[in-house]
C-alpha cells in the first residue's frame, strides 16, 4: 500500500511538472486489460515509478519522448510505446497526435490515460474513449488512487471512475 501511494504521488507530481513547464507527456495504465502488445512497441524497463524517471523519459533530448509509457502493476513495464489514434472524425481540432493516441487506445482497451498538452500545458485523462480534463492535483491524486488499488486487487474493476466523474 505504501509503494501504491508513493507510485501515484510520484505521477502527480511529473505530472504537473509536465504541464508547468509545457513538456508533452502520454501515459497509459494496464488495468484489466493486457496491454503488451503496445509495451512490445516500445523499450521494455520495468522501472520504479519516479518523477525523476519520467522528467528523463519525457526530455526531448531522449528518443524515447514521442512515446508514451506504460505502467503495469505499479512500475514502469516500458517507455517510447506506440498507441492506436482514434478515428473519431468529430474531436476538437485542439486535440493533436498525443491526445488522439489517449482516446485510441481508451477506446481499444479499458486503460486510464493521462496526456500533457506540450502546446497549451494541459492535462487531460482518457478512459472508455472519453476525454476528461484535469482539475486539481486532489483529485488526480484520488483518481489514480483507484486504478492503483484496483490493479493490485484492491479495488473492484468497476469502480467508477471518469464516466461517472472521477473517483468516489
Amino acid at each position: 500500500r505504501a509503494e501504491e501511494i508513493k507510485a501515484v504521488d510520484e505521477v502527480v507530481r511529473a505530472v504537473v511538472s509536465f504541464a508547468e513547464r509545457r513538456v508533452g507527456a502520454l501515459l497509459a495504465f494496464e488495468r484489466g486489460i493486457d496491454l503488451q502488445t503496445y509495451i512490445d512497441t516500445g523499450v521494455p524497463l520495468d522501472a520504479q515509478i519516479r518523477a525523476e524517471t519520467l522528467d528523463t523519459i519525457f526530455s526531448t533530448r531522449t528518443v524515447l519522448h514521442d512515446g508514451a509509457v506504460v505502467v503495469r502493476r505499479g512500475r514502469i513495464a516500458a517507455a517510447g510505446c506506440l498507441f492506436p489514434l482514434t478515428e473519431k472524425p468529430h474531436l476538437a481540432r485542439r486535440y493533436g497526435t498525443r491526445h488522439r493516441a489517449a482516446i485510441g487506445l481508451s477506446e481499444q482497451s479499458d486503460a486510464t490515460v493521462i496526456v500533457v498538452s506540450e502546446e497549451s500545458g494541459q492535462i487531460h485523462l482518457a478512459e472508455r474513449g472519453e476525454m476528461q480534463p484535469y482539475r486539481d492535483e486532489e483529485w488526480l491524486t484520488a483518481y489514480l488512487s483507484v486504478v492503483f488499488a484496483e490493479t493490485q486487487g484492491l479495488a473492484p474493476s468497476d469502480a467508477p471512475l471518469a464516466g461517472a466523474g472521477g473517483p468516489r
